[in-house]
C-alpha cells in the first residue's frame, strides 16, 4: 500500500464520508443517551488500525478498566494489498507492514495471546487486480480465483493470521468478471476449511466495491460485514446472503469527532436491536479519541468502561521495498 492511501483515505472520509446507502439513516445528534446492557447476542467491537504509521501492539493498551482484559475482539491489520506478478495478483506487505511481519511473535502472536483476533486486511493497490476480477469459478481448483484463495489461505498459515478482512478499494480496474467478489469468499471459505479444519478463521467483508457481485449462498459464508459510511446508521445487511446478527450498522472513523452521546446510543442499538457488531477505523496509540471512542462503545454495549494503560508503543522500523508473496511461493503440496 502506498503511503499516502492513509492521507487519501482521510481526505474522502473527510470531506464525502463516503457513499450512503439508500436505507441509511443520519444520527439525531440531540438523541438522549441511553445506557446500554449487554445481552445474549454479544455484538463483537471490530477496529482496523493503519500500519503504515501505528504499532499494532497499541490495540493491547485499551483494557477494560480495572482488567489487563483488552476491550477490541477483532483487529484488522491495514492492509496487505493485492498487487499483480504480470498475470495473477500476489500479495504484498508494504515497507511498514513487512516489519512487522517479520517478527509476528512480537508483533502479533501477543495480541492473540489475550484473545483478540487478528485478520489480514487484503486491499488492492492499483495494479488491476481485486475482488471483483478474477477468473474462473471457485469449484474449479486450477482457476485463478480458487488459485488466488490458496495463496491467501498460505500467508494466513504462516504468518498465522485468524482470518481475512476483505476491501476493494483502489484496484484500477479495466474489466470486471461477474461473479468474481462471490467466488472468491466461497474459494476463501473452502481453503479455509481444508487448511484449517475446525479453527473457524474469519472472512469479514467492507462494504464498499462491487459488493453486488456478492450472491447469496456466498454472503451466507461471510463471517462479518460492516461499511465505509462513518457516522451514518445502515439499518439492513446490503450484501446478499449477509443477516442481521454478521452485520455491522455503524461505524466510526477515531480521526474524527463525534457526539459521544450518540455513539452511546447507537451501540446501545447495536447491542439491543441484535447486530453483530459495531466497526471503528483508524485506532491511534496514545489514548486521546480513539479513548473517547471505545469507552463510549463499551458504556452502549453495556460492558462498563475502557481504560488506556498509558504504554506507547512505538513504530517500528521499515524494511525498503517491502515484501511479496506470489503463486510461486506456494508449495505445490499446499
Amino acid at each position: 500500500m502506498k503511503k499516502n492511501l492513509f492521507v487519501i483515505s482521510m481526505l474522502v472520509a473527510a470531506v464525502t464520508m463516503f457513499s450512503c446507502a439508500e436505507n441509511a439513516i443520519e444520527p439525531q445528534m440531540d438523541a438522549p443517551e441511553v445506557a446500554g446492557t449487554r445481552v445474549g447476542n454479544d455484538p463483537v467491537v471490530m477496529v482496523y488500525v493503519e500500519t503504515n504509521d501505528v504499532n499494532p501492539l497499541n490495540a493491547l493498551t485499551y483494557v477494560k478498566c480495572g482488567t489487563p482484559t483488552p476491550f477490541i475482539d477483532i483487529l484488522n491489520i491495514f492492509a496487505a494489498n493485492i498487487n499483480s506478478d504480470g498475470s495473477n495478483p500476489s500479495i504484498h506487505f508494504n515497507q511498514e507492514l513487512a516489519n512487522y511481519m517479520a517478527d509476528v511473535a512480537t508483533y502479533i502472536e501477543p495480541i492473540q495471546e489475550t484473545g483478540m483476533k487478528v485478520l489480514m486486511t487484503l486491499l488492492p493497490n492499483w495494479q488491476g487486480f481485486g475482488p471483483a476480477n478474477l477468473s474462473g469459478v471457485w469449484t474449479d481448483t486450477n482457476s485463478q480465483v480458487r488459485k488466488f484463495a490458496r495463496l491467501v489461505a498460505y500467508v494466513v498459515q504462516q504468518y498465522g493470521f485468524d482470518g481475512v478482512a476483505l476491501d476493494d478499494e483502489y484496484a484500477g480496474y479495466t474489466y470486471t468478471v461477474n461473479n468474481s467478489y462471490g467466488n472468491l469468499i466461497e474459494a476463501l471459505r473452502a481453503e479455509f476449511d481444508r487448511v484449517f479444519p475446525g479453527q473457524g478463521k474469519l472472512i469479514t467483508v467492507f462494504s464498499w466495491g462491487n459488493t453486488h457481485q456478492i450472491y447469496a449462498a456466498a454472503g451466507a459464508k461471510i463471517d462479518y460485514a460492516d461499511h465505509g459510511s462513518f457516522g451514518v446508521w445502515v439499518t439492513n445487511p446490503n450484501i446478499a446472503g449477509v443477516t442481521k446478527d454478521r452485520w455491522m450498522p455503524i461505524g466510526y472513523n477515531f480521526g474524527l469527532n463525534y457526539n459521544l452521546g450518540q455513539v452511546r446510543n447507537n451501540a446501545a442499538r447495536v447491542n439491543s436491536d441484535g447486530y453483530g457488531g459495531i466497526m471503528g477505523f483508524n485506532l491511534r496509540n496514545g489514548g486521546g479519541n480513539t479513548l473517547n471512542m471505545l469507552n463510549a462503545y463499551a458504556q452502549g454495549l453495556g460492558v462498563g468502561t475502557v481504560c488506556w494503560t498509558g504504554v506507547n508503543y512505538p513504530e517500528g522500523p521499515v524494511i525498503p521495498g517491502g515484501h511479496t508473496i506470489t503463486n510461486a511461493d506456494v508449495p505445490s503440496n499446499f
